[in-house]
C-alpha cells in the first residue's frame, strides 16, 4: 500500500507499506527525525484513510493518509464478446444422450484466510479511538485484556488509585480467581502491588518464593513470576499499578516490561483526562 505523510509546514513524502504505522516509521526520517527519541504520539483519526500524528514533546505534527487507488477500468471489445459467448456452452454428451452418465460437480475449493494477528500498536491505537466512552472499569479490563494478550501473562489485575485515596481498588482481573479479586481495596505498601505504587517503579520478579511480599490474589493458582508497572500519565502522576503474574513458559523478558509500560501509558492518559 501506498500511504503519504505530510509534516505541519507541508513537507510530504510517499512511501509504500503494510501498515500506516511501518509507513510513518519511514517517513520520519525523511523529515530528519530520530525515532528513537520520541517517547510517545498521540494518534487521532481525521478520516477513515488519514491518522495524524502529535509529538507532545515538541509539537510537532504529521498527518499519515493512506493514498487511493481509483483507476478507472474499461473493458476492451474482445472482453465484451467473450463476457457473452461464454454464457452459451456447447452440449455435452450427456445431454444427446440422457442416458450417458453425467459428470460429478466439483465445487470449487474455497479456503478462509485467517487474518494475521494485530499488532500491539494497532491494538493499542483502537483502544485509544474508543476508551474515552468506556467506563473506569470498562477501560482497565480492555487494558488489561490487552496487556496479557502482549505478554502471555497467566493472570493480571489492575489497580487504580491516588494519594487521596484510602488505597488502590482493584478495576479489573484476569485468571483464575479473578471474580474474587474485583473491586479488592489493596493499601498502599501492600505486597508487590503496594511496593510498586510507593517507588512508583517497574518491579519483576523471575522467581517468586515464599518470602516473595506479593499479594496472593489468584486462589489456587501457584504465582512462580510476577511483574509490576506503575501507570503513570504525562505529568509524572502515577494513578495505578497493572500486575501480571506467570508468564507462559519462560520469564518476564524486558519486551513484556515495555509492552505493559506501553499499555498502562494509554490508561494513565484516560484517567488523567477524567
Amino acid at each position: 500500500m501506498e500511504f503519504t505523510v505530510t509534516a505541519r509546514n507541508g513537507d510530504s513524502v510517499r512511501v509504500e507499506s503494510d501498515n500506516w504505522m511501518q509507513a510513518a516509521a519511514k517517513a520520519l526520517g525523511f523529515f530528519d527525525v530520530d525515532i528513537e527519541t520520541i517517547d510517545a504520539l498521540n494518534c487521532v483519526r481525521e478520516s477513515p484513510l488519514a491518522i495524524r500524528l502529535d509529538h507532545p514533546g515538541s509539537q510537532q505534527t504529521w498527518s499519515v493518509s493512506q493514498s487511493e487507488t481509483n483507476v478507472p477500468v474499461q473493458p476492451s471489445e474482445r472482453s465484451e464478446r467473450e463476457k457473452w459467448v461464454g454464457m452459451t456452452a456447447e452440449p455435452t454428451g450427456s445431454e444427446l444422450d440422457p442416458s450417458a452418465p453425467r459428470p460429478d460437480i466439483v465445487m470449487p475449493d474455497v479456503t478462509l484466510r485467517q487474518d494475521e494477528p494485530r499488532s500491539l500498536g494497532e491494538r493499542l491505537f483502537d483502544l485509544s479511538m474508543e476508551i474515552d466512552a468506556m467506563s473506569v472499569e470498562e477501560a482497565s479490563s480492555a487494558t488489561l485484556q490487552i496487556v496479557v494478550a502482549a505478554t502471555r501473562a497467566g493472570a493480571g489485575l489492575v489497580a487504580l488509585g491516588t494519594l487521596d485515596d484510602a488505597g488502590l481498588t482493584v478495576t479489573a482481573a484476569a485468571g483464575p480467581g479473578a471474580d474474587q479479586m474485583r473491586e479488592r481495596l489493596v493499601g498502599f505498601g501492600e505486597g508487590l502491588v503496594g511496593m510498586c505504587f510507593d517507588m512508583s517503579d517497574v518491579i519483576v520478579v523471575p522467581d517468586v518464593d515464599s518470602a516473595t511480599p506479593h499479594v496472593d490474589v489468584f486462589p489456587g493458582e501457584a504465582v512462580v513470576a510476577a511483574l509490576c508497572v506503575p501507570i503513570v500519565d504525562d505529568n509524572e502522576s502515577i494513578r495505578g499499578v497493572v500486575q501480571l503474574l506467570n508468564p507462559a513458559a519462560r520469564p518476564f523478558a524486558q519486551s513484556d516490561v515495555e509492552a505493559a509500560q506501553l499499555v498502562a501509558k494509554t490508561l494513565a492518559r484516560t484517567m488523567a483526562s477524567r
